[in-house]
Protein backbone atom coordinates (compact mmCIF):
# COMPACT_ATOMS: atom_id res chain seq x y z
CA UNK A 1 0.00 0.00 0.00
CA UNK A 2 2.51 2.53 0.67
CA UNK A 3 4.26 1.95 -2.68
CA UNK A 4 1.13 2.55 -4.29
CA UNK A 5 0.18 5.90 -2.30
CA UNK A 6 3.95 7.45 -2.99
CA UNK A 7 3.67 6.48 -6.76
CA UNK A 8 0.04 8.88 -7.03
CA UNK A 9 2.07 11.48 -4.40
CA UNK A 10 4.51 11.61 -6.75
CA UNK A 11 2.77 12.13 -10.06
CA UNK A 12 0.69 14.78 -7.88
CA UNK A 13 4.15 16.40 -7.29
CA UNK A 14 5.26 15.77 -11.19
CA UNK A 15 2.15 17.53 -12.46
CA UNK A 16 1.87 20.25 -10.18
CA UNK A 17 5.59 21.28 -10.97
CA UNK A 18 4.62 21.01 -14.63
CA UNK A 19 1.51 22.87 -14.43
CA UNK A 20 3.55 25.52 -12.06
CA UNK A 21 6.61 25.94 -14.66
CA UNK A 22 3.89 26.13 -17.83
CA UNK A 23 2.97 29.46 -15.48
CA UNK A 24 5.69 30.72 -15.07
CA UNK A 25 6.71 30.81 -18.62
CA UNK A 26 3.33 32.10 -19.29
CA UNK A 27 3.96 34.92 -17.23
CA UNK A 28 7.22 36.14 -18.53
CA UNK A 29 5.72 36.21 -21.83
CA UNK A 30 3.02 38.75 -21.40
CA UNK A 31 5.06 40.97 -19.24
CA UNK A 32 7.69 41.49 -22.03
CA UNK A 33 4.40 42.56 -24.51
CA UNK A 34 3.31 45.07 -21.90
CA UNK A 35 6.38 47.69 -22.23
CA UNK A 36 4.81 51.16 -20.64
CA UNK A 37 6.27 54.31 -22.12
CA UNK A 38 5.99 57.41 -20.57
CA UNK A 39 2.27 59.05 -21.72
CA UNK A 40 0.93 62.46 -22.31
CA UNK A 41 -2.44 63.09 -22.04
CA UNK A 42 -2.72 59.66 -22.60
CA UNK A 43 -1.31 59.12 -25.32
CA UNK A 44 2.05 56.76 -25.13
CA UNK A 45 5.08 59.11 -26.00
CA UNK A 46 6.65 56.76 -28.63
CA UNK A 47 6.72 56.02 -32.31
CA UNK A 48 3.23 54.12 -32.14
CA UNK A 49 1.30 56.10 -29.59
CA UNK A 50 -0.62 58.68 -31.76
CA UNK A 51 -1.96 56.14 -33.72
CA UNK A 52 -2.57 53.99 -30.82
CA UNK A 53 -4.44 56.56 -29.17
CA UNK A 54 -6.50 56.94 -32.62
CA UNK A 55 -7.29 53.31 -32.93
CA UNK A 56 -8.65 53.38 -29.73
CA UNK A 57 -10.69 56.39 -30.19
CA UNK A 58 -12.00 55.05 -32.84
CA UNK A 59 -12.65 51.13 -31.56
CA UNK A 60 -14.60 53.12 -28.62
CA UNK A 61 -16.82 55.09 -30.74
CA UNK A 62 -18.08 52.17 -33.08
CA UNK A 63 -18.71 50.34 -29.37
CA UNK A 64 -20.91 52.85 -28.47
CA UNK A 65 -23.02 52.96 -31.47
CA UNK A 66 -21.39 56.18 -33.12
CA UNK A 67 -20.17 54.82 -36.73
CA UNK A 68 -19.64 58.03 -38.40
CA UNK A 69 -17.08 59.21 -35.22
CA UNK A 70 -15.48 55.58 -35.60
CA UNK A 71 -15.18 56.10 -39.29
CA UNK A 72 -13.78 59.86 -39.11
CA UNK A 73 -11.00 58.46 -36.49
CA UNK A 74 -10.27 55.33 -38.65
CA UNK A 75 -10.11 57.64 -41.53
CA UNK A 76 -7.60 60.27 -39.88
CA UNK A 77 -5.62 57.38 -38.47
CA UNK A 78 -5.23 55.82 -42.25
CA UNK A 79 -4.28 59.16 -43.19
CA UNK A 80 -1.68 59.84 -40.99
CA UNK A 81 -0.15 56.47 -41.09
CA UNK A 82 0.16 56.86 -44.80
CA UNK A 83 1.49 60.09 -44.50
CA UNK A 84 4.22 58.68 -42.58
CA UNK A 85 5.19 56.35 -44.60
CA UNK A 86 5.67 58.31 -47.58
CA UNK A 87 7.51 60.81 -45.49
CA UNK A 88 10.09 57.67 -44.27
CA UNK A 89 10.57 56.64 -47.79
CA UNK A 90 11.46 60.20 -49.08
CA UNK A 91 14.14 60.58 -46.31
CA UNK A 92 15.44 57.18 -47.18
CA UNK A 93 15.61 57.59 -50.84
CA UNK A 94 17.45 61.38 -50.03
CA UNK A 95 19.69 59.74 -47.69
CA UNK A 96 20.21 57.58 -51.04
CA UNK A 97 20.86 59.53 -53.45
CA UNK A 98 22.85 62.30 -51.71
CA UNK A 99 25.00 59.10 -51.00
CA UNK A 100 25.16 58.05 -54.34
CA UNK A 101 25.93 61.76 -55.76
CA UNK A 102 28.77 62.55 -53.40
CA UNK A 103 30.13 58.97 -54.48
CA UNK A 104 29.88 60.11 -58.31
CA UNK A 105 31.41 63.47 -57.59
CA UNK A 106 34.22 62.51 -55.93
CA UNK A 107 34.80 59.86 -58.94
CA UNK A 108 34.67 63.38 -61.42
CA UNK A 109 36.94 65.16 -59.49
CA UNK A 110 39.48 62.35 -59.40
CA UNK A 111 39.11 61.86 -62.82
CA UNK A 112 39.39 65.46 -63.77
CA UNK A 113 42.74 65.87 -61.77
CA UNK A 114 45.37 65.90 -63.66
Amino acid sequence: MTTLSFNKARRVLLISAVVLMSCTASNFNTLAQERRFPQTAGVDDSKMGPYRALAQLSYAASQTGDNTLAAKLARILERNWDKAEDYEAKLRFQKLTMHCSTKLTKRWTASLAP
